[in-house]
């Protein structure tokens, strides 16, 4: 994994942390599914999928 991907990760893991409510946790969410989609990188998508698992069971979707 390149450092451009690991501070990626880290900007995920920083964005999901001021998901505050539903309608961040929406654009949150466009966010990280173009984010996926930009760095076809397994590790990006895990930690997003991680993140977004967390914050689903938040705000009970």
């Amino acid at each position: 994994m390149s450092i451009k991907n690991v501070l990626v990760v880290y900007e995920i893991a920083y964005k999901a942390s001021q998901v505050k409510s539903k309608r961040a946790y929406k654009q949150f969410e466009i966010w990280v599914k173009d984010i996926v989609r930009t760095y076809q990188d397994a590790a990006i998508e895990r930690v997003a999928n991680i993140h977004l698992f967390k914050l689903r069971q938040q705000f009970s979707f």
